[in-house]
């Protein structure tokens, strides 16, 4: 069992995202919430009239790995997916 983690590890961790797409992904999420939260307030009705920015964005985000050794694109990457899911859910 561990030879299987390990080499599931070696070969989904050792996948990362380019910078381009990386850099899109925040591009698209900054846009996103500057243009959908205001006074740290979700305007949830504009999101649920027209869902397919958000659907985008996140179907983009599930295609990307960092890796954890990439310690500020890590920890932006996973916060702006994270906030993206809560609105989503």
């Amino acid at each position: 069992m561990k030879h299987i983690l390990a080499i599931a590890f070696v070969v989904f961790g050792s996948f990362t995202a380019s910078a381009q797409d990386l850099e899109s992904f925040f591009k698209d999420s900054d846009a996103f919430f500057r243009m959908h939260v205001k006074n740290g307030k979700v305007d949830y009705d504009a999101i649920v009239a027209n869902p397919s920015e958000l659907n985008t964005i996140l179907e983009h985000a599930s295609k990307i790995s960092v890796k954890a050794s990439d310690a500020k694109n890590y920890q932006a990457f996973w916060i702006n997916a994270y906030n993206l899911s809560v609105i989503k859910g």
